[in-house]
Formats: structure tokens, sequence, C-alpha cells
């Protein structure tokens, strides 16, 4: 009998440390809405940023606007076997070479046009020295 007792205690305390838990990560995303968004009793619903805020999550509230929005997405995914398809790269993508000595100085890259045409005729792995 104690023993289903205190079963029940325990049951009790983690559901209430649950309920912490989950208070204490809504009063986060409110914090973080408030600072996205601003407070929103500070600024009635037709605060200049509302519209923004609406679409934004508007994917939350509506279905329409979910499949809407998964539609737009969809329009860009084509087979695997497609000569303009590509895959969602399993590493970091690394950007190409600047253009040009302007460009290079201007991202901070030190190598010249004489190093970017050489890699693009013995591939990228002459510049991993760099």
């Amino acid at each position: 009998m104690l023993e289903g007792e205190q079963e029940e205690e325990r049951k009790r305390e983690l559901e209430k440390k649950e309920k912490k838990e989950k208070e204490k990560l809504l009063q986060q995303k409110r914090e973080m809405d408030s600072k996205l968004f601003g407070d929103p009793e500070e600024f009635p619903l037709h605060h200049f940023l509302e519209p923004f805020r609406q679409y934004y999550l508007q994917a939350e509230y509506s279905v329409p606007a979910l499949i809407q929005i998964r539609h737009g997405w969809d329009r860009f995914l084509v087979p695997a076997d497609h000569p303009e398809g590509s895959f969602i790269p399993p590493g970091w993508v690394l950007p190409s070479p600047p253009s040009s000595d302007v460009w290079g100085t201007a991202v901070g890259v030190k190598y010249s046009l004489e190093t970017m045409a050489a890699s693009e005729l013995f591939g990228d792995s002459l510049l991993e020295g760099f």
C-alpha cells in the first residue's frame, strides 16, 4: 500500500516537473517572438509588423496555406535522373573561386586568376594547399 502511494507521488512530481518545463519553453518562445515581432501586449493587432507576422506564421494556423507553401516548394523538385536536377549535398558546399582579382580582394581570397585557371584544369585538389 505504501509503495503504491509513493509511486503515485512520484508520478505527480514528474507531471509537475514536465508542466514546469513546458511552461518554461512556452515562456522562451514568447520572449523570442517578442524580440522578433515586438511585444504583442505593447502593440495592438493592427501594428505595422502584424501582416508580416501573419504571413510567416500562416502555415501554423491554416492547412490550405501549408498546402500552398508546400506546392510552391515542390515545383522545384525533379526526378533524380533529370538533367537539370540536383540532390541535397551530403556535406558542406564550398564556394567557387572568385571570378576576378578584384572580387578576390573583396572576399579576402589571396589566390590569383592563374590559380583559378589551374584549378579548372586540374580540379579543386590544387586549391587545398591555400
